[in-house]
């Protein structure tokens, strides 16, 4: 399951909002209850790719991004676990 960064702000589409986790932890817990593996795919929410920058090498913006995408999962993790 792919889940998109973005898609875990909700409406805004930024940011984390708690009613988007806790839905997507819901759902996600009900396919896994009738026995399916699931694996989720989680982005980062596109926080830096993109960006105007001259300071930051490329290098650096793809820290980024995995740090952002390592963010959006360790939430997700904590949501399922509430």
């Amino acid at each position: 399951m792919k889940l998109s960064g973005e898609s875990l702000g909700g409406k805004a589409g930024v940011g984390l909002d708690p009613e988007m986790m806790q839905q997507y932890a819901k759902e996600i817990a009900a396919v896994a209850s009738k026995g399916v593996q699931v694996a989720i795919v989680i982005g980062g929410g596109n926080i830096w790719r993109g960006r105007n920058n001259t300071y930051i090498d490329s290098s650096l913006s793809d820290k980024v991004g995995i740090l952002s995408t390592t963010i959006n999962s360790l939430i997700l993790n904590a949501t399922f676990n509430e």
